[in-house]
């Protein structure tokens, strides 16, 4: 019993980690070569031949053309693949493999009711049911990416 309270205690501490560092904004910018300076919150996206950003609300994300940009950017994300499905893909994989870890994980705890073991192997269901549940979880951030790449608008420039 000691040992699943540990567990959600970490677990708890890795939730309330990751959302104090998403409350942080840090403001960047870059010049366009037509002179204007834009600025954006957190981190910039490139995927193929644009760069992806946020201006304040992180649910809005826009997109420019590499070619407008007069600056060199060095601290961005590359988003992985040439394709835009990919990241559909990663999610129902990722998606599948997390809910399969925990159907098993009840089918094993079902079966071990019936046999005759050792108290403590009733510990890894418990295990593998929690590492099927992070991957579960961890499988919407391939979503999150894919929502960056196909909702992004156009940035406009004021001096267009």
């Amino acid at each position: 019993m000691t040992t699943l309270k540990h567990l959600l205690f970490c677990f708890a501490l890795i939730v309330m980690k990751n959302f104090a560092f998403t409350q942080v904004t840090q403001v960047n910018s870059f010049m366009l070569k037509n002179g204007e300076e834009v600025l954006f919150d957190g981190v910039i996206y490139k995927f193929d031949k644009y760069y992806y950003f946020s201006l304040g609300n992180k649910l809005e994300y826009y997109k420019i053309n590499v070619d407008s940009i007069s600056n060199k950017i060095g601290n961005f994300k590359q988003l992985q693949s040439d394709k835009l499905t990919y990241y559909l893909t990663k999610f129902a994989d990722n998606s599948q493999g997390g809910i399969a870890l925990q159907i098993a994980s009840a089918l094993l705890t079902y079966g071990l009711t019936f046999a005759n073991v050792n108290p403590l192997v009733f510990i890894a269901p418990s295990v593998i049911g929690v590492t099927g549940f992070i991957v579960w979880v961890s499988s919407y951030n391939h979503l999150r990416k894919y929502r960056i790449i196909a909702d992004s608008k156009e940035y406009k420039s004021f001096y267009n």
